[in-house]
């Protein structure tokens, strides 16, 4: 029962915190008394919004103002000017402000007295590759049923053929790839095995790349992190366009002082810390729902215009977190100053999935959509449409893709009218023979379970591989009921199948027939639907359908098939009542 209430109340306080903030800035400009003695550049969105950017100050030049004194006392600090007039004075004595920098700007700055510290300059006007792909757009129409030729789904991409996918399934092997697209080549597997992030890196080989995208629920400061920072870093100082964006809440102290770090060294490093902000003023007041909405798509995209086959997009479900590559517990007590694993927790290895394509035209899509996600507007957290039609555009044959096809999306449940969920239901209601899902966590809304209910009445074969024992998960005791729920709706008209594994199988993919598949950062779970930024590729492709149904084929040689009910725990689904959709 403490459990229960300590859980609850700490819910409603992170809740309270953020019930009262304003819109969460995009970025957070860092700024030190060093700072204060020169110039620094500083990049703002882009020419179709306000920026709004949040000044976080350590120093002890203001230390010794307080909050309350006087306006004049408060104008001894710096003074935010655009177009040469004075906008407003910073209160960095109490440790941050937030400024909004209007669009087309060019003349802001930060000054103290009559010196300039900072100029903000538009990231468009700085940058070709935030100039060309910053008003990207597709056009294209469809005709036919099925969500591959929907006209329906605002944050959608045009279809486009591809070559071929590689599945990732392996930790090591993916983290590796990963360093082999940003380094042209592949360190050896001792590197990792070393557990040395600092250890010696060879750039000679790095492909000269425009732009680097980088999305994920959470960025640890640990053996993945930091040596992913060391590579952006080298590649931002080249000239390359680095945008980082991840969960705030999420971060730790030490991964902000290393966002912090970053952003200090390059202007090419940009960093979002996403922070949901609820305008309805009733809806303020859903004190849970405000401050657990996540940034939830992971993905890595990068953009060469010098060599086609540096353009790369990797999707899936890892996060930059060394649970998701070492098998068992990293040691890094020599480095005190990375985030270190507690050693009286239990440390969880999360197997999982990613995906990876080379593609020049699916890399420019997907990172065009996801700089519309960085570009959003921050209150009613809306993007522009990557895709477009007329009543003239020419309707889309997408035989002419070929065997292979692909769309991006991207969901925003609480401004799209809940498009993932309906795209979903759309591809479970097409189904003509069979479906196969792997979700750790199953709690699907209503429509969801009615749609995979309707299946099965019509005589499609459904499995679903997922798990109950969620040990090293955060609040595991409560996400393991979740799952208990679907279960005991689904364990005798479906195959329903247990991860047994001596990990947590993270992996979120759905097949449905012969062809038709969604991999990304999915899960089949009401959070997935009305809480977070999700996104991932909706798929056309006979070899790559059977693959991944060979994938989750191979997820049952550690799994049982699931056949009773399951006993519920009672004051978790106390918890589970009062909070429904946010988990």
């Amino acid at each position: 029962m403490s459990k229960v209430i300590l859980f609850l109340a700490g819910l409603s306080v992170l809740g309270v915190q953020a019930a009262w903030a304003g819109p969460s800035a995009p970025e957070t400009l860092y700024l030190t008394d060093k700072n204060l003695d020169s110039e620094r550049e500083f990049l703002v969105s882009n020419t179709r919004n306000d920026a709004k950017i949040q000044i976080s100050y350590s120093g002890t030049r203001f230390a010794a103002q307080a909050v309350g004194l006087s306006d004049f006392q408060a104008n001894l600090g710096p003074d935010l000017f655009c177009n040469n007039r004075w906008v407003k004075s910073l209160k960095l004595h109490i440790g941050s402000d937030e400024v909004e920098i209007p669009k087309q700007n060019g003349t802001c700055q930060i000054r103290l007295g009559n010196k300039p510290i900072v100029k903000f300059i538009n990231d468009e006007a700085y940058s070709p590759v935030y100039k060309k792909f910053g008003s990207y757009k597709e056009e294209c129409r469809y005709s036919g049923e099925g969500p591959m030729s929907s006209n329906r789904y605002r944050n959608m991409s045009c279809a486009q053929s591809f070559n071929d996918i590689s599945i990732l399934s392996d930790s090591i092997e993916s983290f590796l790839v990963k360093l082999e697209v940003l380094l042209g080549q592949k360190p050896p597997k001792s590197f990792i095995d070393a557990q040395n992030p600092y250890a010696e890196l060879d750039f000679s080989k790095a492909p000269k790349l425009d732009a680097i995208y980088l999305s994920t629920l959470l960025y640890q400061n640990d053996f993945s992190g930091q040596v992913l920072a060391r590579i952006l870093k080298f590649h931002a100082q080249r000239g390359t366009m680095v945008n980082i964006i991840g969960t705030g809440y999420m971060h730790s102290d030490n991964a902000t002082s290393l966002f912090k770090e970053l952003t200090l060294q390059s202007k090419n490093i940009r960093i979002q810390e996403y922070k949901y902000f609820e305008d309805n003023f009733w809806k303020k007041f859903l004190l849970v729902t405000n401050y657990f909405r996540n940034m939830h798509v992971k993905a890595l995209v990068t953009l060469s215009s010098s060599n086609p086959k540096d353009n790369v997009v990797i999707v899936g479900g890892r996060n930059v977190h060394d649970g998701f590559l070492f098998q068992s517990k990293p040691d890094l007590t020599r480095f005190p100053e990375l985030d270190q694993i507690d050693p009286d927790a239990t440390f969880a290895y999360w197997q999982d999935v990613e995906f990876l394509i080379r593609s020049k035209n699916v890399a420019e899509t997907v990172y065009a959509h996801l700089l519309k996600f960085w570009n959003r507007d921050l209150v009613k957290v809306t993007i522009e449409p990557i895709a477009f039609h007329t009543k003239s555009t020419p309707v889309t044959d997408l035989t002419t893709k070929g065997e292979n096809s692909l769309r991006h999306f991207i969901s925003l449940p609480f401004s799209d009218n809940h498009a993932l969920e309906k795209f979903y239901v759309e591809m479970l209601d097409q189904a003509k023979s069979s479906i196969v899902i792997s979700s750790p966590y199953l709690r699907p809304t209503k429509s969801l379970l009615n749609a995979i209910l309707r299946a099965v009445r019509r005589g499609i074969r459904v499995d679903i591989q997922t798990r109950i024992n969620l040990a090293g998960d955060t609040q595991a005791w409560l996400y393991e009921e979740t799952n208990k729920v679907a279960i005991n709706e689904l364990y005798s008209k479906v195959g329903l199948y247990e991860w047994q594994g001596n990990s947590i199988l993270h992996s979120k993919i759905i097949v449905v027939d012969d062809s038709l598949s969604f991999v990304g950062s999915v899960n089949l779970s009401r959070r997935s639907f009305v809480q977070d930024i999700e996104g991932g590729l909706l798929i056309q492709s006979p070899s790559f359908n059977s693959q991944l149904r060979s994938l989750i084929s191979s997820y049952r040689d550690q799994s049982r098939q699931i056949t009773e009910k399951q006993k519920r725990n009672f004051w978790a689904t106390i918890v589970l009542n009062l909070i429904e959709d946010q988990i």
